[in-house]
């Protein structure tokens, strides 16, 4: 059975040194008090379960009692770091950080003090008591700078403050970090520098995190792989402020079928692209960590590509003379409109080709949707455009219209296969987001192109529907058979 730990720190000379100056035998009744709490000790690290915790917990009660017996003798703070060690491997938190509080307090100039706050730290983090393990700290890092510990408990404090969101506190530790240990520990504070520009950016302060991802490409040294991740991370930071629309994913537009585009400001974006375009230009691509940067960096670009197809508009109506015949200025413009669209869209498709192609899954899945967006855009812009105003009312409308639903119509298909290819890959990766939500409305809305029947027959005039008559009276049941 485990017993209870009832702990008892004498504090000054009270009569534990009553005898110790004088009694012969005292310093060997010491040596053998040390060495039974010993004793405990290697039992419990041989014991298994409740009889190791039991053999610790006597480790440290044994300690405790050779303090206690004499607290001002020297080694008296290793004795009481002995105990609280053996009383935190017994699972005791609460006797250990008092007594590791007692040692600080103590012994401040201790060796062991530095040591000391480690253990209350970790153990108040343990017990989930993170703020006072952040206190604790860092209180080392603070009293004892120089010391090993002090630089991993500021890292860890730096940790702790940010993970309980107080994000002054974690900023502030975070310059102390790189005033003191940055010379040391360059590629500490480099990667200190980014995960504060990531939590400035997980805040909201989209223009914080652009200028501290700036200063840490600047002035901080790293390797290929961790260079690309910064540009990355800056680049997706400015291609998103680059986009005024509120809510827009992906891509920077409004609206369901017909899309529009809502203009990128021209210096983010134009940044952002120049961005993605180092990531995917200057790095190796065998590495496995750049090929996941390089598959988020086609996919904007993808994007980039897939708001120029939408951004030509509708398509324009063709000018026609007198005679209802098109003019050539009509022709021109139609024909340079088709050309720049054709283009535009074999420039996003093959785009959306080589990203969907790298080994990234989430990224494969987020380009097969902006695809399926982009094609069922296209097919629907030849569905809405306007039939020239000769053909209007005419059997030729009709066949206008049938002509621009068969070129609609790969289109609609081609849509249909993203995001169909979207929703395996979806699956396949047990991904649910916005991504795939979308692929499956477009999957579920795709239909061959038809055609409101005001546009095809002469609208048939309303007949009435005219009264019913007056039911007839039931023929009488014949007579019953005589």
């Amino acid at each position: 059975m485990r017993t209870l730990i009832a702990l008892a720190v004498v504090l000054g000379v009270g009569g534990a040194q009553a005898g110790d100056a004088d009694d012969a035998t005292a310093p060997m009744a010491r040596a053998r008090a040390i060495a039974a709490a010993e004793a405990h000790l290697q039992a419990g690290r041989a014991a298994v379960g409740d009889a190791s915790l039991d053999e610790l917990e006597a480790c440290g009660q044994g300690y405790l009692a050779v303090f206690n017996d004499a607290p001002t003798l020297p080694g008296a703070d290793e004795l009481l770091y002995n105990a609280a060690t053996c009383f935190a491997h017994a699972g005791s938190a609460g006797a250990a950080i008092q007594l590791g509080e007692q040692l600080v307090a103590t012994f401040p100039t201790s060796r062991l003090a530095p040591a000391t706050l480690s253990q209350i730290a970790r153990l108040y983090h343990a017990v989930g008591e993170f703020e006072r393990a952040a206190d604790a700290s860092v209180r080392l890092a603070e009293r004892y700078p120089a010391e090993r510990e002090a630089v991993d408990a500021l890292w860890n404090a730096i940790g702790l403050t940010a993970a309980l969101g107080d994000d002054a506190r974690s900023t502030a530790l975070a310059a102390r970090y790189q005033r003191t240990y940055a010379a040391k520990r360059p590629d500490d504070a480099r990667q200190l520098a980014a995960y504060l520009a990531a939590r400035q950016a997980e805040r909201g302060d989209v223009d914080g995190a652009i200028a501290a991802y700036a200063v840490v490409l600047k002035r901080w040294q790293a390797t290929p792989a961790q260079r690309a991740e910064l540009l990355l991370a800056r680049a997706e930071l400015q291609w998103q402020r680059a986009c005024p629309a509120r809510g827009a994913v992906g891509l920077c537009v409004r609206g369901a079928d017909q899309l529009t585009v809502v203009a990128r400001r021209a210096a983010d974006a134009a940044d952002a692209l120049a961005g993605f375009a180092q990531v995917v230009g200057r790095f190796d691509r065998t590495d496995p960590e750049v090929v996941r940067l390089l598959a988020r960096a086609r996919l904007h670009q993808t994007e980039a590509a897939v708001e120029a197809v939408i951004g030509l508009g509708a398509v324009p109506p063709l000018a026609v003379d007198q005679d209802g015949k098109p003019t050539s200025a009509g022709l021109k413009r139609m024909s340079e409109w088709l050309r720049a669209w054709q283009q535009a869209i074999a420039t996003a498709d093959r785009a959306a080709t080589d990203a969907f192609a790298l080994p990234h899954g989430p990224s494969a899945v987020a380009v097969a949707e902006r695809v399926a967006r982009m094609y069922r855009h296209a097919a629907a812009t030849l569905i809405a455009a306007p039939v020239p105003k000769s053909l209007v009312g005419t059997p030729a409308a009709v066949v206008y219209r049938d002509q621009l639903a068969q070129v609609a119509e790969p289109l609609r298909q081609k849509a249909q296969e993203a995001a169909e290819a979207c929703l395996r890959k979806g699956a396949e990766l047990g991904i649910v987001d916005a991504a795939v939500a979308s692929c499956g409305a477009i999957a579920a809305q795709a239909r061959p192109a038809a055609w409101a029947l005001v546009e095809r027959l002469p609208t048939a005039p309303a007949t009435p529907i005219a009264a019913a008559p007056e039911p007839v009276p039931a023929p009488a049941a014949p007579p019953p058979a005589p």
